[in-house]
Order: C-alpha cells, then sequence, then structure tokens
C-alpha cells in the first residue's frame, strides 16, 4: 500500500493523521451499530435450511471489511508518522 508523503507543498501531517483518527472512530461508530444487525436464526428459518447460515456469512464479511478497513488506516497513520511512502498491513507481515 502507499502513504501520503509529507512535505511543504501537501497536507500537513496534521492533517493526515488527524483525517485517519476521524476515520477511525467512524469505523468504530460503525461496527457498533453493524453489531445490532447480527443475525438470529429465528428472521431466516422460514426462508430455509440455509438461510441463516447466509445471513451469518454476510454479516461477518461486512464486519471483516470494516476490520480491514480499520487496519489499513492504523497501517497508513503509521507510515505517516515514520514518514515512509510504502507500508504493508500487521497480517502481510506474517504471510
Amino acid at each position: 500500500m502507499i502513504a501520503p508523503r509529507v512535505h511543504l507543498n501537501g497536507t500537513s501531517r496534521g492533517d493526515l493523521l488527524a483525517a485517519i483518527r476521524d476515520a477511525r472512530t467512524s469505523i468504530h461508530a460503525a461496527l457498533t451499530a453493524l453489531k445490532h444487525t447480527a443475525p438470529h436464526g429465528r428472521d431466516y428459518y422460514v426462508i430455509g435450511p440455509c438461510a441463516y447460515a447466509q445471513a451469518r456469512d454476510e454479516y461477518v464479511t461486512r464486519l471483516d471489511r470494516l476490520h480491514t478497513t480499520n487496519d489499513e488506516l492504523i497501517a497508513m497513520y503509521r507510515a505517516i508518522e515514520e514518514n515512509k511512502i510504502e507500508f504493508r498491513l500487521q497480517s502481510e507481515v506474517y504471510e
């Protein structure tokens, strides 16, 4: 992944980091709200035997996307702090 380079003609380090902090705050709010949408079997059994499993899998996928975005923002934040252009997610280090 690539992070912005802090320089005299660009956005300040403080503004970049503040924007990432704001985005992460919004992601945490979205995760909290999303948890209220977790599927319950009572709402799916009338559709068919596999409906709840599919709904659960789709829900987990939505959660994973938000967690992945949050992880990317953490990595970008660190890269900006260290003035690095390229960075990898922590999970990519162990692959």
